[in-house]
């Protein structure tokens, strides 16, 4: 309970251009994690169709493009607005918002690694990770 007050009071201290760098990562985690959930769910479905391999490709591409999307998106956006590129302050907290996007990326290729190592360490397989059982 200390760790979260600490957290809390430290998050009460910031700048509100700090914390607004913080909800714009979270959002984009947000963002992030639905869609890579229907590409989970899509996987799923079709599980015997797919190596491990593939699936953490899908995985990792999907979280790649995503990246991709914002940061075009996000220098597009600004051109139109300001008429002018961006400045290297805001390429980094473009950089720091949009880094949100590989997060929930982890926990699923993590799954997907252990699933491979099934005969040797007795941790689930790709099917039974994908079909539950």
């Amino acid at each position: 309970m200390k760790k979260h007050r600490k957290r809390v009071d430290r998050l009460q201290d910031a700048s509100s251009e700090a914390l607004e760098h913080i909800a714009d990562n979270m959002k984009e985690r947000i963002y992030a994690t639905i869609t890579l959930l229907a590409v989970i769910a899509g996987l799923w479905q079709t599980a015997e169709h797919h190596t491990t391999q593939g699936i953490i490709g899908s995985i990792i591409g999907t979280a790649t493009a995503l990246w991709l999307a914002t940061l075009i998106a996000a220098r597009m956006s600004h051109r139109a607005i300001h008429q002018r590129s961006m400045t290297p302050r805001g390429y980094r907290r473009l950089l720091f918002t949009s880094s949100g996007l590989f997060t929930p990326a982890i926990v699923p290729i993590l799954f997907v690694i252990l699933s491979t190592w099934n005969g040797r360490l007795g941790v689930i397989a790709v099917y039974s990770f994908f079909y539950g059982r």
